[in-house]
């Protein structure tokens, strides 16, 4: 049953029934229905829909992996996606010495 997840995850984007449901192509009482688990089917197509606009995959919105996958940060967070552009122009030496800096960070974190 994934409908609690797709209300929990609208309403952190910040969207209504009816917002989601226009970006999706289907009715709000059909977003409505998902949420409370009163359809039991849904086509792949209109899932996928409903996770792209969410910004997440397919697999987290029906909570078949419980972890954001590195393309569901990027879609979700436009900083994220910032740093992705940026690495992306880096060469080899640079993206290994911001390789280097993040794991130092993420170490200085967890010693905090």
């Amino acid at each position: 049953m994934w409908g609690p997840q797709l209300k929990k995850l609208r309403k952190k984007k910040g969207l209504t029934q009816v917002q989601l449901a226009e970006s999706v192509g289907i009715t709000h009482g059909t977003i409505s229905r998902l949420e409370k688990g009163h359809i039991k089917e849904v086509g792949s197509e209109t899932v996928k829909k409903i996770a792209k606009s969410l910004g997440v995959t397919m697999d987290y919105l029906l909570g078949t992996t419980e972890e954001l996958a590195s393309q569901d940060i990027i879609l979700r967070d436009t900083e994220a996606e910032y740093i992705v552009q940026q690495y992306a122009k880096l060469s080899d030496q640079r993206r290994k010495q911001l390789k280097d800096f993040a794991k130092f960070l993420v170490k200085e974190q967890s010693d905090d």
